[in-house]
């Protein structure tokens, strides 16, 4: 709100070359006209707008996997909808561009506890809370749809499932100014403006004089926790590159909070570590990929594509790491030892 007095929006992110929805539009395409030559097919869909940074090369590697899938068949000079195909069009699913999370039967010794939608949060070892108890992930079954958990006995806070839509890094900055600063504002009711005082009051001890690059660290107990204030996609890639390194920490993006059991020169190696990882980011995807495929499934028609092309959609529409890295290389840690 504040924001927007002072004329910012949000700006909307246009992928450039939506590979997913031209593959959606593909089969719609042939599924309409009951079959096309190839040519006639890539006039049509080149002439679209939408793909008009799509270029041909693009068009035939995804052709060439949905023939290879079976989503398409291939007769002579002639494609038409091939075997898997007509499940894939044949639903009321296929009319709609946006998907819907997919359930998982959360199972412990054979019996079944309950239901969560699959997340990319979701991995071996994570905590999670779920009928009234704390559960420990053992396995995630991507195929069976099944995760497979044991009681937690670590005492590791669960991971929390509500859904949210992304932050812009500039919302997250301007929270960082405000809490510094606790302004008033006549909009907020009374508890509203509580929790803002008490928020200024955990953070006003930190001299943050960058507010682009400084950020604050609180140390409890050989306890290091990191607010990055940055965007959604940002903290996303921050948590990768951790991953990749083998840095075990806790990552919350609603507090856009990292928490790793270290002290305070120990988080700043972690984050250097973090750093050395994006020469291997790509291999990193590759294999991320492979071992969870969900990983693409915020894209309904990702899934369609080459694995090249998911990790293009992953980079461009999941991911930023071109600010997480900019965000690592002239980050500047200010602690305060937490009560």
């Amino acid at each position: 709100m504040d924001l927007y007095r002072h004329g910012f929006i949000e700006p909307s992110t246009i992928p450039e070359k939506p590979y997913d929805i031209l593959a959606h539009q593909l089969l719609s395409t042939i599924r309409e006209t009951s079959g096309t030559t190839y040519a006639q097919l890539a006039t049509k869909l080149m002439e679209n707008y939408a793909f008009g940074h799509i270029q041909p090369q693009e068009l035939s590697d995804i052709t060439a996997k949905l023939i290879q899938d079976n989503q398409l068949e291939k007769i002579g000079n002639e494609l038409i909808i091939g075997i898997q195909g007509e499940y894939t069009v044949n639903t009321k699913d296929f009319y709609s561009v946006f998907r819907t999370d997919p359930s998982f039967k959360v199972i412990h010794k054979d019996k079944t506890i309950g239901e969560l939608p699959l997340m990319s949060t979701i991995q071996p070892d994570e905590n999670i809370l779920l009928a009234a108890k704390i559960w420990k992930i053992t396995e995630v079954d991507t195929r069976a749809k099944k995760i497979f958990v044991v009681p937690a006995k670590d005492g590791k806070k669960p991971i929390f499932f509500g859904a949210g839509g992304e932050i812009h890094s500039k919302i997250r900055q301007r929270m960082l100014e405000l809490i510094q600063e606790a302004p008033h504002f006549d909009e907020l009711s009374e508890k509203a403006t509580e929790a803002l005082r008490q928020l200024h009051l955990l953070f006003r001890n930190f001299p943050i004089a960058d507010l682009k690059n400084d950020r604050p660290v609180i140390i409890k107990h050989n306890e290091a926790q990191l607010y990055t204030f940055q965007g959604t996609r940002i903290n996303r890639s921050l948590q990768f590159l951790l991953r990749l390194a083998k840095i075990d920490h806790d990552y919350n993006e609603h507090h856009s909070c990292f928490v790793l059991q270290t002290n305070f020169d120990g988080l700043g190696s972690a984050l250097r570590s973090a750093l050395e990882q994006v020469p291997n980011i790509e291999i990193g995807l590759q294999q991320a990929l492979e071992e969870t495929p969900e990983l693409i499934g915020f894209s309904k028609w990702g899934t369609l594509l080459p694995a090249p092309y998911q990790l293009k959609i992953l980079r461009s529409r999941y991911y930023d790491f071109e600010g997480a890295t900019d965000f690592l290389e002239h980050i500047r840690l200010i602690g305060h030892q937490g009560q």
